[in-house]
């Protein structure tokens, strides 16, 4: 079924459908989503569970990441929406629900974190914000990837019982209307592990069969029992990518943690996130198209950033690497893609000159010619970190 919607509304569709019960709390330019699924409740509209979906609204985004807490811990399938400062208020109980290996979803039109200026534009300042949760976080480009990656994402977070966060950028895609396919709930049904579902309820918070939640330690047993969740976050990336070849086989469209796209035997390579990369993908792919040797890898799963896939995404050709951060860290020595990116090649053993570009702040556009000339920067013997859309001195 074919729709011409906007990137918040063909998200909520799924959101709703997946979802028990719902905590929000408005703010810009997420609010669509929140408002979307208590007017779906209202009409009476029914989840693929066959239940109205529950919403609750709350008195701030605390609020509403707390509420959200609590109904995960009753075994209930819980949503919410936010954006930038909203995301921020949600930090404590999202770092408490991802350690506790519990199952939840926050879908975020991404929006500049206000520093000495309010901000209403989209950049990435929100979602980095989550790095220190343990928080796993999946990117979409435009109003069908959110479509679809609102269901990856759930279903991802059903089948690994995992906290996570799917993001696009605010009004870029939230707002933007495109025609897109709408996934039928049968094909959702068979995306969805219904068996994992059954065992997540089974975990509610019950008087007749105690359990100790919350507990406190010290620090002979803590960094223990705390290093034994790497066995957790490490199955992640397994559980997303099969969800992902599971939606491939039964929508047809086929989506990777890591995509690569351009020239087979590139020699400078971009590693970017969200929907500037695919104006990156446009410019990559005429170029190849004239045996340029370059290419882009599109950053899909954002949390955890794994190195097993990641690297074969860089073809052995490659002897240049430009990251592009689409926000901007001034008491570091690089932003966060850029870390990642040197510890995997630093843990690989792949020496590369590798560029920290950034770019995109506060909404600033990433025109084709910035792209083409990120490439050009290696042959030219630029610095090794680029402000894009930086004049003058600034």
């Amino acid at each position: 079924n074919s729709l011409c919607l906007d990137g918040n509304t063909s998200c909520a569709m799924i959101a709703y459908k997946l979802s028990d019960i719902s905590a929000i709390y408005p703010i810009t330019p997420s609010s669509t989503m929140a408002e979307l699924v208590e007017q779906y409740a209202a009409q009476g509209k029914k989840n693929i569970f066959n239940n109205i979906v529950t919403v609750h609204q709350t008195q701030s985004e605390l609020g509403a990441a707390s509420a959200v807490h609590g109904m995960i811990s009753n075994g209930q399938l819980a949503t919410t929406f936010t954006s930038s400062q909203g995301l921020l208020l949600m930090l404590p109980n999202i770092n408490i629900m991802s350690s506790c290996q519990q199952l939840a979803v926050i879908h975020i039109a991404t929006r500049t974190v206000s520093s000495m200026m309010g901000a209403l534009s989209p950049d990435h300042s929100d979602v980095y914000a989550i790095s220190q949760t343990n928080a796993s976080a999946i990117s979409s480009r435009n109003v069908q990837e959110a479509h679809d990656m609102a269901l990856v994402t759930h279903a991802s977070a059903i089948e690994s019982s995992a906290f996570f966060v799917h993001f696009f950028e605010g009004f870029r895609v939230s707002h933007q209307f495109e025609s897109f396919m709408e996934i039928p709930d049968d094909q959702i049904k068979q995306i969805v592990d219904f068996e994992a579902v059954k065992r997540f309820r089974s975990t509610q918070m019950d008087p007749n069969h105690p359990d100790g939640r919350g507990t406190a330690s010290s620090g002979d047993i803590y960094y223990q029992v705390f290093e034994g969740l790497k066995h957790h976050f490490n199955a992640i990336p397994q559980h997303v990518q099969n969800v992902m070849k599971k939606f491939g086989n039964v929508v047809g469209r086929k989506y990777e943690i890591f995509e690569y796209y351009g020239h087979a035997e590139a020699e400078t390579v971009m590693v970017i996130m969200g929907a500037c990369s695919l104006t990156a993908q446009a410019v990559v792919e005429e170029m190849a198209s004239q045996n340029k040797k370059i290419g882009v890898i599109n950053v899909r799963l954002w949390k955890p950033f794994d190195m097993a896939y990641f690297i074969p995404k860089i073809p052995k050709s490659c002897k240049n690497i430009a990251v592009m951060d689409r926000a901007r860290d001034f008491v570091s020595n690089g932003e966060l893609m850029y870390k990642e990116v040197l510890a995997c090649l630093a843990k690989s053993k792949m020496q590369m000159n590798v560029k920290n570009c950034t770019y995109g702040i506060c909404g600033t556009d990433l025109l084709p010619s910035d792209i083409n000339a990120v490439f050009q920067s290696f042959s030219l013997q630029l610095p090794d970190t680029l402000r894009i859309g930086v004049t003058g001195k600034g």
